[in-house]
C-alpha cells in the first residue's frame, strides 16, 4: 500500500475511519437487535400457525388449502418449503402435508432438538384466526391459551430449517419450514437499510471528514499564507497570532522567532554590503581620478598601456560597488525612486540602434510600441533595459540574433527580450538571477560581466512593482520577459 504523504488525506482518512468505525459499530449491533426481533417473529409465527395445526378441523379445512395458507402466512413461496403433522400423543397420526414421509424424517427432521419457549405467541397474534380455523370441541378460549411452544433450528446440507412442537390436549402438531421464511425479510431489511441507511451515512461521513478535515487545516493555510507573503524586505513584520489554538500559536511563535534571526543576519549583511560599498566609493573614485591623470601626463607608451589596464580593473570595480549598493538598498527596502512619466519605448528604440551599430542590422528584430509609456524612476529603467539588453548581446551565440518586443497586455506592459545562444545550459538557467553567477559557456570566450546584472535588474523591477522572469524556451535560445503595471488609460 502506497504510502500517504499529504497531512490533509491523513487527517481525512482518519477522521472518515473513525466516524465510519463508529458506524459500523453502531450498525453491527442494530442488525443483530434487529436480526434476533426477526427471528422472534418469525418463531412467534411459526408456532401460532402450528397451533393452528393442533386445532384446525381437517374435515372442514382441507390440507390443501391449509398448506397454501401456512405458506402465505410464514412468508415462504412453495408448498414443500413446509411440512407438517397432527398426530395423538399416544403415536397415532391423524393427518400430515402430502410431502411428509420416511425420507424427510430421516433427512431433514432427525436433525431437530426442540427446546421449549413459554409464552412466544402473545394474545395478539391469534386476533387474526379464523373460527372455520378452531375446533368447536375446544373453542375459541382454548385457542387463546397460549400454549409452550417448542422451537428447533437446525442446518442440512446448507438449507436452514426451523420447526415448532405444540401439544394441546393430548393432540401434538409439529410444523417444520425453511429458513427462507426468516431470511427473506431479513434480506429486504438489509436492502433498504443499505438504500436508506449506509449509503446516504456514508455520504454524510465523508462530507463530515472533509468538513472537519478543511476546518482542522484552516490555521495552517492561514500560516502557509503568511510564510509565503515573507520576503527579505518583510522580516521583520510578525505573523498574527491572536485567536489560534495553542498548539498553532506555539508553531507560529516558533516561526516568528526565525523570521527575527533572519532579519538580524539579513541586516547585517546589509549594512556590511552596503557600508563597504560606501566606503570604496571615494577611494575608487580617487584611484580613477589619478590613473587618468597619469595617463595624460606620461610620454611612455608601455606605462600608458599599463595603466589603462589598470584603469578598466578599477572602473569595473566602481560598477560592481555601484550595483552591490543599489542591491543593499533594495534589500533593505530603503531605494529611493525619483518617480515620473518615462518614454520607455522610445529608450528601447535608441538602445536597439546602439546595439545595430555592433551587430548586423539583420541579426536584430524589434516590435516595440514608441508610444507606451510607464512612471518609474528613469535613470534606473535604463540601467534595467541596458543589463538585459546587454546581457543578450553577450550571451548570443556567433551570428546569433536578438529579438526585442514592448507592448501591453491587460493591465500590464511587457518587454521581451530574446536572443539565440549556445552558453547557457540547462544547469545555468536556475540560477540565472543569482548574484555573481555566470554561464560556465562564457568563461571559456572570456565574456566580459561581473554576474550581477540580471539581478540588479530584478531588483530594479520589483522596486516599481514589476518583475524579471526568464521564460521556458528552446535549449539554444533564452527567452527574458520584464514585467510592469500599466498607467491607466
Amino acid at each position: 500500500m502506497a504510502i500517504i504523504t499529504s497531512f490533509r488525506t491523513r487527517i481525512f482518512f482518519i477522521t472518515a475511519s473513525v466516524v465510519m468505525l463508529t458506524l459500523a459499530g453502531v450498525i453491527y449491533f442494530g442488525w443483530i437487535n434487529i436480526v434476533r426481533y426477526e427471528t422472534a417473529r418469525f418463531e412467534e409465527r411459526l408456532c401460532y400457525e402450528t397451533r393452528r395445526i393442533s386445532q384446525s378441523d381437517n374435515d372442514h379445512q382441507p390440507l390443501l388449502q391449509l398448506s397454501v395458507d401456512i405458506t402465505h402466512k410464514l412468508g415462504l413461496n412453495n408448498l414443500d418449503d413446509i411440512y407438517f403433522r397432527r398426530n395423538l400423543r399416544g403415536g397415532s397420526e391423524q393427518f400430515h402435508s402430502a410431502n411428509w414421509g420416511g425420507d424427510f424424517e430421516t433427512a431433514i427432521l432427525s436433525g431437530a432438538k426442540f427446546v421449549a419457549v413459554s409464552n412466544l405467541i402473545s394474545a395478539k397474534a391469534s386476533e387474526g384466526s379464523t373460527s372455520s380455523l378452531v375446533s368447536t370441541a375446544r373453542g375459541p378460549s382454548n385457542f387463546n391459551a397460549a400454549p409452550t411452544c417448542n422451537i428447533a433450528g437446525w442446518v442440512v446440507d446448507g438449507t436452514d430449517w426451523k420447526g415448532a412442537q405444540v401439544e394441546i390436549n393430548q393432540i401434538q402438531a409439529t410444523l417444520i419450514a425453511k429458513g427462507d421464511g426468516l431470511q427473506q425479510p431479513i434480506r429486504a431489511m438489509a436492502l433498504e437499510i443499505l438504500k436508506n441507511l449506509i449509503l446516504p451515512a456514508l455520504t454524510l461521513v465523508l462530507l463530515a471528514a472533509a468538513i472537519i478535515t478543511y476546518y482542522t487545516l484552516t490555521p495552517l493555510k492561514r500560516l502557509r499564507i503568511g510564510m509565503l507573503s515573507v520576503n527579505t524586505t518583510t522580516l521583520s513584520q510578525k505573523l498574527p497570532i491572536k485567536g489560534e489554538d495553542r498548539e498553532f500559536r506555539e508553531l507560529t511563535d516558533s516561526f516568528n522567532v526565525m523570521l527575527g534571526r533572519l532579519d538580524s543576519a539579513v541586516q547585517q549583511a546589509n549594512r556590511f554590503s552596503a557600508d563597504a560599498s560606501h566606503e570604496l566609493k571615494t577611494p575608487l573614485t580617487i584611484l580613477q581620478t589619478t590613473i587618468e591623470r597619469f595617463i595624460r601626463q606620461s610620454n611612455d607608451s608601455e606605462i600608458s598601456s599599463q595603466l589603462s589596464g589598470m584603469l578598466s580593473h578599477v572602473i569595473r570595480l566602481g560598477a560592481i560597488t555601484r550595483k552591490l549598493l543599489l542591491l543593499s538598498q533594495a534589500a533593505a527596502g530603503s531605494l529611493v525612486l525619483n518617480m515620473k512619466e518615462v518614454a520607455i519605448g522610445n529608450l528601447l528604440n535608441e538602445m536597439a540602434d546602439d546595439i545595430e551599430m555592433v551587430i548586423d542590422q539583420r541579426l536584430l528584430s524589434r516590435e516595440i510600441n514608441s508610444e507606451i509609456n510607464i512612471k518609474g524612476d528613469e535613470i534606473l529603467l535604463q540601467q534595467l533595459l541596458n543589463n538585459v539588453i546587454s546581457n543578450a548581446v553577450r550571451y548570443r551565440s556567433e551570428q546569433g540574433w536578438i529579438r526585442i518586443t514592448l507592448f501591453r497586455e491587460d493591465e500590464n506592459i511587457v518587454l521581451m527580450v530574446a536572443n539565440k545562444t549556445n552558453l547557457v545550459s540547462d544547469a545555468d538557467r536556475s540560477r540565472f538571477f543569482d548574484r555573481f553567477f555566470r554561464a560556465e559557456g562564457t568563461r571559456n570566450r572570456a565574456v566580459d560581466g561581473s554576474g550581477l546584472g540580471l539581478s540588479v535588474a530584478l531588483e530594479i523591477a520589483r522596486a516599481h512593482r514589476g518583475n524579471l522572469l526568464l521564460l521556458p524556451s528552446p535549449r539554444d535560445e533564452v527567452h527574458i520577459q520584464v514585467q510592469f503595471p500599466a498607467p491607466p488609460r
